[in-house]
C-alpha cells in the first residue's frame, strides 16, 4: 500500500527561470516559472531572495534601460519626467565607474537627455539607430525609405481614438495603445501589415479592423 505522496518542495531560487509575459495594452508582467509548470509573481519570489551583494564599481560597467528601470513606465511617453534623486545617483555613478555607464532606450536622444538631465554621455537611443559615445560623438543610421509612409498610416489609424498615441522618433515610429487597450488587436494588425507592405492590397488600417 502506497503512502501519501511527499509534499513537493519548491526549488531553490537559483533554479528559477525568468520569463516575461506581455499582456497587450497592459503593463508587462514579470513572472518566474519553475519545473512542473508553476509560476510565481516577481513580488512573491523576491521576498525569498537574499539581498544582492554590493557591486565593485571598479570591476563593472552598467548598461541600463530607461523606461521600467531608471524611470517608471507611464501611460504616455511625455509623462516621464526628470527626477532629482535619479539625477543625483547618476552624477555620482558616472565618475565612480570611470565612464563605464551607458543607457539603452527606445526613446529619442533628446528625450533621454530630457529625462536624465544630460547626466549620461553614452546613450544608445531609438533602439540603437542613433548612438552617442562617451566622447559625445554621434553615430546615426539613415531613416528607412518607407518610414514616412508608416508614420502617415499610423497617424490615420490613431485619429479615430484619442487613446492611441503616435510617437514619431525621426528614425522610427511607435504606436502606443496603453490608454486604448480595446484597440490592441487592431493596432497589432495595422503594424504587421505596414511591416509586410500589404495594407494597400487589403484594406486601410482602422481602429475597427481586427485580425482576419
Amino acid at each position: 500500500m502506497r503512502g501519501p505522496a511527499p509534499e513537493r518542495q519548491a526549488p531553490p531560487p537559483s533554479s528559477f527561470r525568468l520569463a516575461l509575459r506581455v499582456d497587450r495594452g497592459c503593463d508587462p508582467v514579470r513572472f518566474f516559472s519553475i519545473p512542473g509548470g508553476e509560476a510565481m509573481a516577481t513580488e512573491d519570489l523576491t521576498i525569498q531572495l537574499p539581498a544582492p551583494k554590493p557591486l565593485s564599481l571598479a570591476d563593472c560597467a552598467l548598461f541600463l534601460d530607461l523606461d521600467g528601470t531608471l524611470a517608471p513606465i507611464a501611460a504616455r511617453p511625455q509623462d516621464v519626467r526628470p527626477d532629482p534623486r535619479r539625477t543625483s545617483i547618476l552624477e555620482r555613478l558616472a565618475p565612480a565607474l570611470g565612464g563605464r555607464l551607458a543607457v539603452i532606450t527606445g526613446r529619442t536622444l533628446a528625450d533621454a537627455d530630457r529625462i536624465l538631465e544630460g547626466r549620461v554621455p553614452a546613450v544608445a537611443a531609438v533602439h540603437g539607430l542613433i548612438r552617442r559615445d562617451g566622447e559625445g560623438v554621434l553615430h546615426a543610421k539613415p531613416p528607412h525609405p518607407r518610414l514616412e509612409d508608416a508614420v502617415e498610416a499610423l497617424r490615420a489609424f490613431a485619429a479615430a481614438d484619442s487613446g492611441l498615441i503616435v510617437e514619431d522618433k525621426g528614425l522610427s515610429v511607435a504606436l502606443h495603445f496603453r490608454l486604448a487597450p480595446r484597440q490592441a488587436e487592431a493596432a497589432s494588425c495595422c503594424c504587421r501589415c505596414r511591416r509586410a507592405g500589404r495594407e494597400r492590397r487589403t484594406r486601410p488600417c482602422s481602429p475597427s479592423w481586427g485580425p482576419r
